[in-house]
This record gives structure tokens, C-alpha cells and sequence, in this order.
């Protein structure tokens, strides 16, 4: 429905109205408001596009696109964005063509607004119409494991890009077909792929079975009118802004479609931006063991089930999910650290530990993976020592632009 449309509809007591569309306006919460007036379509008018004119009018100039602009700050999908840190901005068409070309523009002082960069088109952008719930991730760290959720989604596309929008095996999706950012307000994005599409009319799709968790993200649950957009498809909408010098603390951006003017475009800001595509991902797998002899515990880092102590960090590499070690490293030294919590739940920390690699030692890795935590400081935490306690931890590799998302264990 654009401005100047004609609506009919029939009220309760079976009388049809027709009206005019004289303005539409999509909210930042997708709602659309319009205002209409009612119209007599038997008249002759100058101006109106489906009645016969009285006389010869001049031609209006057709509106510029609406544009849907989002901010992805989400681990990196492609090879070639891991190493700078960098966002990445959705341009979703809502009015106008998928070859819409538009300008991104960047203020980080909320006030002051510059020109980035351009865009080639839409990006496939849509938000869920119903709930996607909270699954457990796909991927199996430190296995070969990966597993494909039976959910389904119901899918408003806003554009669907330059590219269609289709089904995919197993295999194409772990290795990046149909790769998708979930945004939902409030909560860190997740990256997900599905692999089922159903294409149910007027840009509605059904999108079922699922990889979850994808790169390091939690699979939490995400409610309708979370954002979704597509990552290795219609890449030509996604504008990704690279930053070389000091990292802004906000910042704000405005997508502006050929023809359209700044002040008319909606902007969105980003606050304290974390730049996860150049984090370490999460710490695979950790293992405890009791030496009642020295009277310690030690817990120990590894990349998975038997695979010992090297190598235990991840790389930011963009490899398919299930990809087993070994793994190069891609931080300039080593570092861990571990949280522990109290007994019994992740929500209170009683004591912490940092091990990282000394480079002025020759070395820029660890040669030992484990921390010892003594009796005593155990004790004083709550647990109580011994090779049948269970403890909870929380572990971080330590990154040069900032930590890993941190991977808790119950050992």
C-alpha cells in the first residue's frame, strides 16, 4: 500500500467505502500508520491516478524508497572480516526496488552526519511473525557434532534481495548458505541458518530446521518482530564500515535511497559497540581433575574430549560448524581467564584466576593449560574440595581487541 492507492473495504453493516491514501508512515516497530480519506469515485478530478481527468495535469515526480536500515555487531561470517574491527549496516528496502541504490551516512557525535559509503541494493532483510524459541546450539564444541533443529518460523520479508530466498541441504548450510542474523532488542545477535523454505505469497515465508548458535552465539529465544537478515546473500545491501583508528563509543548511522534527502531518512545508533568480529570465540571444552596430594584442584583448558591440553584456543576463522583441531591462533599472545561461581548457579563469582603467556619468555603461547586452585580458597568460595565436588566455572580467551564470549562449564 503506497500514498495515492485506493482502498475498498466492507464496513459491519455491508456498506463498501472507498478511500484515498494520502500518507503512510512505517514506524521503528514496523507498524504502518496511514491516513485516508474517503473518495467518490464517479467523479472526474484533476490529480487522481485512476479517475478520468478534466483536464491535462501536470505529472507528479515519483517518491524516493523507504529504507529499513539495521547495525550488525555480530562475530564475522566471511573470511575477510576478522581481522579490523568493524559493524556492518543492513539496508532493507521497504519501497522500492531490490537495486535501490543508497548512501550510508555515519555521525559518532549524534549530531553531525558524513557519508561512509554506498550501498548496491536491498539486503534481504524481514523480522519473525512468531516466536523462535530458545534452542540448544547446533554445533557440540570440541566435537564433529552438529545438529539440525526441527523449528519452524513464519518470515515477513521486507525485501528478499537480489537473490531467491531457497531451501538448502545440511551441508550448504554449514558451510554458510542461508547464514542469518537474529536482532532482537535487548539481546546479543545470534547467527543461525535454516535450511527449509516455504514461500507462502505476498513475501510471507515459512523458515524450518535450523542450525542454531552459529559462531560462538547463544541460540536464545527470539520473540515475533525480531529483525533477520540475510549474511552471504544480497551482500550488496550490507555496507560494512571498517575502523582503523580509535573505536567510537556510539554511533549512529542514516541509509539514504537515490533522491531522498538526509533529515527525511531514519537513523539508528548503536551504543557501546563491541566489534565482535574480531573477538575469540568461545573456549571449547574444560575438565577438572582432584590431586589430593599437593591439596588442589586442577581445571584444565582443552579444544575437546581427548584431545589433551594443545591446541585449546579457538580462531576467529570462518570455518563450518564441527571443524576440529588442531587451530591456529590468531591473537598476538595466549591468555585465559576463569571465573569461578558460587555451588549450585552462574549468578554470583567468589573467586577468579588469569594465566597468559609471558612473551618476553620467547613464547607467545602456554606451555601448561590449567590452573591449580588451591583447598583453601575453594573452601572459602563455598565448594568443598574433593574429586566428587562439582564446580562451576566461567572461561575467556583473552583477545587483542577484547575477551571471548565466556563459555561456562560444569565440571
Amino acid at each position: 500500500m503506497l500514498e495515492n492507492d485506493l482502498l475498498t473495504w466492507t464496513d459491519d453493516q455491508g456498506e463498501v467505502h472507498t478511500a484515498r491514501i494520502l500518507q503512510r508512515d512505517l514506524g521503528a516497530d514496523l507498524t504502518v500508520r496511514i491516513v485516508a480519506i474517503r473518495e467518490m469515485t464517479d467523479l472526474q478530478v484533476g490529480g487522481s491516478a485512476t479517475q478520468a481527468p478534466i483536464a491535462n495535469v501536470p505529472q507528479q515526480a515519483g517518491s524516493t524508497a523507504e529504507v529499513f536500515p539495521q547495525i550488525i555487531d555480530a562475530p564475522a561470517a566471511q573470511q575477510d572480516n576478522i581481522q579490523v574491527p568493524s559493524l556492518t549496516i543492513g539496508s532493507g528496502v521497504v519501497t522500492g526496488g531490490a537495486s535501490t541504490v543508497c548512501t550510508v551516512w555515519e555521525s559518532q557525535d549524534s549530531g553531525t552526519y558524513q557519508a561512509v559509503g554506498t550501498t548496491g541494493g536491498s539486503s534481504a532483510t524481514g523480522y519473525l511473525f512468531s516466536d523462535l524459541s530458545n534452542q540448544t546450539a547446533s554445533e557440540a564444541y570440541g566435537t564433529s557434532t552438529v545438529t539440525e533443529r526441527a523449528q519452524s518460523v513464519d518470515v515477513y520479508w521486507l525485501n528478499t534481495g537480489t537473490e531467491v530466498i531457497e531451501s538448502c541441504t545440511q551441508a550448504d548450510a554449514e558451510n554458510g548458505k542461508n547464514w542469518c542474523v537474529l536482532l532482537t532488542p535487548g539481546a546479543a545477535p545470534e547467527i543461525a541458518a535454516f535450511r527449509t523454505v516455504v514461500d507462502n505469497g505476498g513475501n510471507q515465508y515459512t523458515l524450518s530446521n535450523w542450525l542454531r548458535g552459529l559462531r560462538g552465539t547463544t541460540p536464545s529465544g527470539r520473540v515475533a518482530g525480531t529483525s533477520i537478515i540475510l549474511l552471504n546473500q544480497s551482500t550488496q545491501g550490507l555496507f560494512r564500515r571498517v575502523f582503523t583508528g580509535p573505536l567510537p563509543s556510539s554511533v549512529s548511522y542514516k541509509v539514504v535511497p537515490a533522491g531522498g534527502a538526509l533529515e527525511n531518512a531514519t537513523a539508528v545508533t548503536l551504543s557501546s559497540p563491541v566489534f565482535r568480529n574480531v573477538l575469540p570465540l568461545p573456549v571449547r571444552y574444560a575438565t577438572k581433575a582432584y590431586d589430593s596430594t599437593n591439596a588442589v584442584t586442577r581445571f584444565m583448558i582443552h579444544a575437546g574430549p581427548g584431545t589433551g591440553q594443545s591446541p585449546v584456543h579457538w580462531e576467529r576463522a570462518v570455518l563450518a560448524p564441527g571443524t576440529q583441531p588442531p587451530h591456529t591462533m590468531d591473537e598476538p599472545y595466549e591468555g585465559y581467564r576463569i571465573k569461578f561461581y558460587r555451588d549450585g548457579a552462574f549468578d554470583v563469582q567468589v573467586d577468579s584466576v588469569l594465566i597468559e603467556a609471558d612473551p618476553s619468555t620467547g613464547s607467545n603461547t602456554l606451555r601448561d593449560r590449567f590452573f591449580d586452585w588451591p583447598d583453601a580458597r575453594a573452601t572459602a568460595a563455598g565448594y568443598t574440595p574433593g574429586s566428587s565436588e562439582t564446580y562451576y566455572i566461567g572461561v575467556q580467551q583473552i583477545g587483542q581487541h577484547g575477551d571471548s564470549p565466556e563459555a561456562q562449564f560444569i565440571v
